[in-house]
């Protein structure tokens, strides 16, 4: 086992110093970026599924509450033309059995959107893992010199899976659930482009003020983590590989104490970084609570029909069920790629 301090250089030594987050993000995965491309495909359908489902909930409602509403849309009209359905009934069960295999349509696509995302990332991880244990066997003896073993072991097994599972299922889902966002968000502004604009301000300002304030959180955790999760290593490494000394020596408490505290220090970075991203589900929700209400009592106030009012609401319902959760992961994903930064760059300098 070495036992020289690990050496990776100061900050402006680093290779990963200047370099930018997104060309090292991408360095580290150069060799998947075919199936990222594919993947990516498979989220514009998903989305596509998305928006296709909701546009048919606003007719549907329309007609229940009012038959003669569908006869105001020419789509449906000519729709219903063509499969000869001329009847109110004929035409209810046709919208409600398409909107029913579409939504199952969708859940299949999405699980299988999910079931390539993690085979993606834990292939990724197991690539990584054997790049960076072949390029270690090959290093000069002087390399090893340098850095203590607790170094190499950190970047194998903590740095890969801080990738794979805090960073890389993170941001693809960040793409994903953006895409979503955005097809979603062109839907409604043509059916009602201003509450759309209001709703829009309202959920940016959430979460713009929730970025800005966990930014430095989620950085500072992340190395804080990383850090003391080598020591833990290193502790434990030293421990066990030296009990014979130790014993004789009867110094067991400082190897106990090294770890210990390293433990506690990072007990309480996890907790503020996973609690913080919980955070925006429930911030999410009193946004759009909030604009429901203030939209509804514009629309009375107005003088708009109930009937108009019930079918924009069930649309946008609609779409805030899938809209909410995608800020959210959105907001999430972008804490945890902020939390991943350091071991990203440890990543990206040993991978060099």
């Amino acid at each position: 086992m070495a036992t020289g301090s690990m050496t990776k250089g100061g900050a402006g030594t680093r290779p990963s110093a200047g370099v930018p987050f997104l060309r090292k993000y991408l360095y580290v995965l150069a060799d998947h970026r075919g199936r990222l491309a594919r993947t990516l495909v498979l989220f514009i359908g998903v989305s596509l599924f998305d928006t296709i489902t909701i546009g048919l909930i606003g007719p549907f409602v329309g007609a229940l509450l009012n038959p003669g509403a569908l006869q105001r849309v020419p789509a449906l009209v000519h729709f219903f033309d063509r499969l000869g359905l001329y009847t109110v009934q004929s035409q209810l069960l046709a919208i409600g059995g398409t909107l029913a295999v579409l939504t199952a349509l969708k859940g299949v696509a999405a699980y299988l959107v999910q079931w390539r995302l993690l085979g993606l990332s834990f292939r990724f991880r197991a690539e990584t893992v054997k790049k960076l244990m072949n390029a270690y066997l090959r290093m000069p003896y002087s390399f090893y010199l340098n850095r203590n073993s607790s170094a190499f072991i950190q970047t194998i097994t903590a740095h890969t899976k801080t990738m794979s599972d805090d960073l890389l299922i993170p941001s693809l889902r960040l793409v994903a659930d953006g895409i979503m966002v955005f097809t979603l968000t062109l839907f409604l502004l043509w059916v009602n482009w201003f509450a759309t604009l209001g709703l829009g301000i309202m959920l940016g300002t959430s979460l713009g003020l929730y970025v800005l304030y966990v930014r430095p959180i989620v950085n500072r955790a992340g190395v804080v983590v990383s850090v003391n999760h080598e020591r833990v290593i290193r502790g434990v490494n030293e421990g066990i590989g030296g009990i014979k000394e130790i014993r004789v020596l009867r110094a067991e408490g400082p190897f106990y104490q090294e770890v210990a505290d390293a433990s506690d220090i990072n007990a309480v970075a996890q907790q503020r970084f996973n609690a913080l991203l919980v955070l925006p589900k429930y911030l999410m929700e009193t946004v759009i609570v909030l604009f429901v209400i203030l939209f509804s009592n514009f629309v009375i106030l107005s003088g708009a029909s109930g009937e108009a009012l019930m079918a924009t609401l069930a649309m946008f319902a609609a779409a805030g069920l899938r809209i909410l959760p995608g800020i959210s992961q959105v907001s999430s994903s972008l804490a945890s790629m902020h939390y991943c930064a350091y071991a990203l760059d440890e990543l990206y300098d040993d991978l060099r």
